[in-house]
Parts: C-alpha cells; sequence; structure tokens
C-alpha cells in the first residue's frame, strides 16, 4: 500500500484505499445509469436513479476533494479565488437537477446520454466560490449560456473579474481555460486525482 507525499503534505489514505473507492463510485454511477435507461422504467423510477447518483457524486466530492489534503492546505478545491468567507463548494460545470427529469442540461444529463465519460463527470471542475461570487451565479444564471468548453466564461459573463487560481497556485484565465487545460494542468499533475485519472479515464 503506497503512502502519499507531495510538497511535504502527508495523505493519511494510502492509493489503494483511493482506488477501491473510486471504483466503487464509477462502477454504482454506471449501475444507476443503465438502470436510469431502462426503456421500462417511467419517470418516477428514473428520477429516483438521479437521485442517487446525484448523491453518489457528492460522496465523490466529500471524499476525493473536501476532504485531500492538499486542497485543505490551501484552502481551496480544485480552483479557488483566494478568498474563503464559506465551504462555497461549487461545479463550475453544473451537474444538474435531480429532480427535473426532462431538464436537458448538466453534467449528469450528459453521462446518462454518454456525452461524456463518468470518469469526465465525476472530475469535472469544482470551485471554491466566495459569497460575493456565489450571489452572482444564483438563480438564471447557474445555467447562463453554459459552456461546457470554456466553463469559466459563465463567471465572466455574470461579471466577475478577480483573479482564479488552481489548487496549485496557477492563475486561470478564464475566457480561454478549457477541459483539456482542466485535465492537463489540474487534474494530471494532483498525486491523487492524476493517478485514478491515468488508470481509470476511458
Amino acid at each position: 500500500m503506497s503512502k502519499i507525499i507531495m510538497d511535504d503534505v502527508k495523505y493519511t489514505r494510502t492509493t489503494d484505499e483511493f482506488e477501491g473507492k473510486y471504483v466503487a463510485i464509477r462502477q454504482a454511477l454506471e449501475f444507476h445509469k443503465l438502470n436510469h435507461n431502462n426503456p421500462f422504467y417511467n419517470d418516477s423510477a428514473k428520477q429516483e436513479e438521479k437521485f442517487m447518483m446525484n448523491s453518489i457524486i457528492r460522496r465523490f466530492g466529500q471524499f476525493f476533494i473536501e476532504e485531500d489534503k492538499l486542497c485543505e492546505q490551501a484552502k481551496t478545491w480544485m480552483y479557488g479565488t483566494g478568498i474563503v468567507d464559506q465551504k462555497g463548494f461549487e461545479h463550475v460545470l453544473p451537474i444538474g437537477s435531480g429532480k427535473a427529469e426532462l431538464a436537458e442540461t448538466g453534467r449528469l444529463y450528459e453521462f446518462l446520454k454518454s456525452k461524456i465519460t463518468v470518469d469526465e463527470l465525476l472530475f469535472s471542475p469544482v470551485c471554491r466560490i466566495h459569497k460575493d461570487l456565489a450571489t452572482l451565479i444564483t438563480g438564471k444564471h447557474v445555467y447562463l449560456n453554459e459552456d461546457t468548453t470554456h466553463f469559466f466564461k459563465r463567471y465572466c459573463v455574470v461579471g466577475y473579474e478577480s483573479p482564479m487560481k488552481t489548487w496549485k497556485g496557477d492563475e486561470v484565465d478564464m475566457n480561454s481555460w478549457d477541459f483539456n487545460d482542466h485535465i492537463s494542468q489540474t487534474i494530471k499533475p494532483h498525486p491523487v486525482w492524476g493517478v485514478l485519472w491515468g488508470k481509470f479515464a476511458i
């Protein structure tokens, strides 16, 4: 069982523990996707499957991001603003509602329609936002001009102009940063996320 150490930050969990948890989470999502797409399921059954998938995604966020040692030390998630006045766990590419069966938006919808993989769903960008930014993107702005390629443009459109940085402290150009940058510059360099992505992403 390999211990994880980076920049003098020591993880209490081993690579085996992270891999075991990740396998269980991604397989559970694939199972519920299969059920959701069962042609014999009615809307109530599909809604229940989506509810369970949302719960699984939240569990991933808690275990792999909120409790991550490097994020904990830097007081950020995958991305952050440098202002820490609340927990502020925000999916920059919104996951989507577990209730609105007909809503054709959000990462979960894309996964259910096989437009993205389970790994792309789980490693979707998450930002630690502060109260002012949270106010800007609430309500109708949650899905405002959602751009799944240049996902930070959603923040720019509502008037956010302050710096955005990765968990490593690298500044992000919110107009040009895309999902390829996200994987190569934010996910792959991380000692846990990068290993999981390299081993499981299809």
